[in-house]
């Protein structure tokens, strides 16, 4: 201890004592009780500093010269100088972080492998796209890896928790229910049930009390995510919040706090039952991560690489077909996962109110209108005067360039009325000066193409050795500027006209 602060506790101004037959407290010494008469019954309050509230574990302090076995105590400062020695003698030194894992290996992934203890994750999806029963299923994972786990709904009674949690088939015996919105009482809850993992589902529905805003607020949304940052930091514990996306300003409002978050988790509906998780922001990994689950109220399943690629190529219309104007699939990749998309686009001549672009969710405006200007540019395709309509079948937000090639050979097919194929896939990027940058496509992707039915290829300089001796046949059509691909359009179209003539 240091000795300015046992000096401290042993000076007489600041010493209690207690009997410890009444437990009554005094400023000084006395040999029998004034209270209850009890004759050497008087004992001294002994303060032993900590660094942690008892009810969340206690942690002495260390001297410079302890190390723990286990790594750094919770809260404390480890000197330069044993940093140095460490590394000096042993090649270098691993504090051990504690951490806590789901049964799904695609949740765990999004953080690098396990959430760690003492962090507030975020995850933010659209309204009735299934973040509920998602999250309830990563709760039961938790609760049955061995973590205590509180759920805590701003939404949802006692009652309607209990008919989900029957219908969904969810008994775990360390995941705990509860309904409540003033997060002073979640707190609270906190406090007495002492879980790893909390999860509070939705925070537009928490509030405090002490803060004079309305439910839901801006105010009171930052508010309850400061306290429970705290609360993450100080009783290390694992909390995820789950919040609705309303829109392109609610994404905003929560990057406008994404100090208070160590993740940030985008919910994504792909098709049907498919959701595509993405990692917005990660303090505890490196590089940008996505996993896809299929679920429902029946289970939540993670699917790997070749599963979803399958169901992903499944879901597109690439079979015998009259060729459409303004429908063709496309190909891209999404924090390393490939997804495969069918693009739907129609323009016409613009109502005397002025042009209306109608977008799906899952294309940036900033990107609809660099297309645009491309196209108008090179193209001599005006369409920003245009009303247009653009539709993805997987709804998942498009990150990639390689999307752009896509976007451009619809809008023109669209523009000039060119019918095309269900079999070609056009994938690429597109710079400013129309020039169409290689994807990243591999052999391995080009073969699950290719026994998916897609025989036509559209992109940029493929790499040769990644097409040689495929399984399948494919015709790969590289082009190099956006200049070109009218061109291009028609003659794929004409081509599709004499096959199926």
């Amino acid at each position: 201890m240091r000795p300015e602060l046992k000096a401290a506790l042993d000076a007489d101004e600041s010493t209690s004592f207690i009997c410890s037959e009444c437990e009554t407290i005094f400023d000084t010494r006395f040999e029998i009780c004034p209270q209850c008469k009890s004759s050497g019954s008087i004992d001294k309050i002994e303060i032993t500093p900590k660094l942690y509230d008892e009810d969340f574990g206690l942690f002495e302090e260390y001297e410079e010269d302890e190390w723990p076995e286990d790594g750094l105590p919770p809260g404390g400062l480890l000197p330069a100088s044993k940093i140095s020695l460490a590394s000096a003698t042993d090649g270098g030194f691993e504090v051990k972080i504690k951490s806590c894992a789901s049964s799904f290996a695609g949740f765990d992934s999004l953080f690098g492998g396990k959430a760690v203890i003492g962090t507030l994750n975020l995850l933010l999806g659209e309204g009735s796209s299934g973040k509920t029963p998602f999250i309830l299923k990563i709760a039961e994972g938790y609760s049955l890896n061995g973590h205590k786990t509180l759920y805590v709904s701003s939404e949802e009674s006692s009652w309607q928790m209990s008919d989900r949690l029957q219908r969904m088939n969810i008994n775990a015996p360390g995941l705990f229910l509860n309904s409540a919105g003033d997060m002073d009482f979640v707190i609270g809850e906190i406090d007495r049930l002492k879980p790893e993992v909390v999860i509070l589902d939705s925070m537009s529905g928490f509030f405090k009390k002490s803060v004079d805003a309305m439910q839901s607020s801006g105010v009171q949304i930052r508010e309850c995510c400061a306290a429970l940052a705290r609360a993450a930091r100080d009783k290390n514990i694992t909390i995820f919040a789950v919040a609705n996306n309303v829109g392109s300003s609610t994404m905003r409002e929560y990057k406008s706090m994404a100090h208070f978050f160590d993740s940030i988790l985008s919910f994504e509906v792909i098709y049907g039952d498919l959701r595509l998780v993405r990692s917005v922001k990660a303090r505890n990994s490196n590089s940008p991560a996505a996993a896809v689950f299929r679920c429902g109220h029946g289970g939540l399943e993670s699917l790997d690489e070749s599963e979803y690629e399958s169901v992903f190529s499944a879901i597109l219309d690439r079979g015998p077909r009259e060729p459409e104007i303004g429908v063709l699939n496309c190909f891209y990749s999404e924090c390393g996962i490939s997804m495969y998309n069918e693009l739907q686009f129609i323009s016409s001549e613009a109502p005397s109110g002025g042009p209306a672009w109608e977008i799906c969710p899952g294309i940036s405006r900033e990107t609809f209108e660099t297309v645009f200007m491309i196209l108008e540019k090179y193209c001599d395709a005006v369409l920003r005067n245009k009303s247009v309509r653009a539709r993805l079948k997987n709804t998942a937000a498009v990150t990639s360039g390689d999307f752009e090639l896509s976007l451009a050979a619809a809008a023109l097919a669209s523009y000039y009325d060119i019918p095309l194929p269900g079999n070609v896939l056009f994938t690429g990027a597109i710079d400013y000066s129309g020039r169409i940058r290689p994807s990243d496509i591999t052999r391995e992707q080009l073969n699950n193409l290719s026994a998916s039915g897609f025989n036509i290829i559209v992109s940029s300089n493929l790499k040769k050795e990644n097409f040689e001796n495929l399984h399948g046949e494919i015709d790969f059509y590289n082009i190099q500027n956006v200049k070109y691909l009218r061109d291009l359009l028609s003659r794929l179209s004409l081509t599709a006209e004499k096959t199926n003539g």
